[in-house]
């Protein structure tokens, strides 16, 4: 029970922390009403969660199924505004200052994709076998050899229970990012790989 309290209140901290740095890639607040509606919502899913979790420990009546079931559709949220995030902030200044391209010209997802088939201990050939395809082609991607189809991404999602746009967190070039949103972002995906390697080792660590 113990390590398993441990487990739940560090991947609670870890999307803490995420979204605390999320919050910090904001823009002004009267620049974009919409944006601040959804940081205000992540900030209070944050805050429900960090509520239920206090109170599950201080009656010792940890669930452990229901606290990754919040966990789990918080990770999912984070993910998807993170990437939603740096592409709208980023589209803004290629628009005002920039003029060049922030997407990679192809889809690259291969470095992810390896970081996540190693924590679930799979082999190149396993996921393969799991997904149909043949080793050489699952190498391609994961080299960004091969640019792979969207269909793919998402069988890729399921597969191995990560969100869509989890596996686009590499997909964005950062050249097209101040220093401080690199360090920022950076610091990002090392928080939500920790929490990806927690999840993969607890069986109610699912996302549904």
């Amino acid at each position: 029970m113990r390590n398993s309290t441990a487990t739940i209140q560090r991947a609670a901290k870890l999307l803490e922390d995420a979204i605390r740095l999320v919050i910090s890639l904001r823009v002004a607040r009267n620049s974009n009403p919409l944006k601040v509606v959804v940081l205000d919502k992540l900030e209070a899913d944050l805050k429900d969660l960090e509520a239920v979790l206090k109170e599950e420990l201080q009656r010792n009546l940890l669930d452990e199924v229901k606290s990754w079931s919040l966990l789990n559709a918080l990770f999912k949220k984070v993910s998807n505004y993170l990437y939603k995030s740096l592409i709208n902030t980023l589209l803004c200044k290629y628009f005002l200052l920039r003029q060049k391209l922030i997407y990679r010209s192809k889809m690259k997802i291969g470095k992810t994709l390896k970081l996540i088939r190693i924590l679930k201990g799979l082999k190149q050939k396993e996921l393969a076998d799991k997904l149909g395809i043949s080793p050489n082609y699952l190498s391609s991607v994961e080299n960004d050899k091969r640019e792979p189809s969207l269909s793919f991404i998402k069988l890729v999602s399921k597969e191995l229970d990560v969100p869509v746009s989890f596996l686009f967190l590499d997909n964005i070039d950062e050249e097209a990012m101040s220093e401080e949103q690199k360090v920022i972002y950076q610091k990002l995906k090392n928080l939500l790989v920790e929490f990806q390697s927690l999840r993969v080792n607890n069986p109610n660590g699912k996302v549904t």
